[in-house]
């Protein structure tokens, strides 16, 4: 019997493996390019690449603890700060907002994980912070006096 399709990613077809892929179990997540993955495993945006169940694909770059299934990501089970948090939640201390832009923040994304106001940048503007000598908020990432 085939598994609940919902257990493969959005995309891909859950099917009996033939693959030289080991996933547990005897079905594998086929897209119609090719690529393989196991059930419970979440594609990564570029179609290739899959991150293990209750993790997330992260950034492209830098250095990880787990890397996706080609290596093209970093795997984690939540979004940092700056990070779109459209289908994961934001590590704790951050709150999932609209993407307002500015930098640092994942271009691709709706919504990105914004920590709290404070220090040099203390006005909260709902999607941004703005500085001391700033304490107007005037939209997008901008700030006024």
């Amino acid at each position: 019997m085939i598994p609940d399709s919902s257990q493969c990613a959005a995309g891909t077809r859950c099917l009996l493996n033939h693959s030289a892929k080991s996933c547990s179990g005897r079905f594998a997540c086929y897209l119609p390019s090719g690529v393989v993955g196991c059930p419970g495993e979440n594609l990564c945006p570029n179609s290739i690449d899959f991150c293990p169940s209750g993790t997330f694909c992260g950034s492209t770059s830098g250095i990880c603890p787990v890397g996706s299934s080609s290596g093209n990501y970093c795997c984690k089970s939540s979004a940092q700060l700056g990070e779109s948090c459209d289908e994961v939640p934001c590590a704790a201390g951050l709150s999932c907002v609209a993407n307002a832009g500015c930098p640092g923040q994942d271009p691709s994304a709706a919504m990105v994980c914004k920590g709290a106001c404070g220090g040099g940048y203390p006005n909260d503007c709902g999607n941004y912070c703005c500085g001391v000598g700033y304490p107007v908020c005037l939209g997008g990432c901008y700030c006024g006096q």
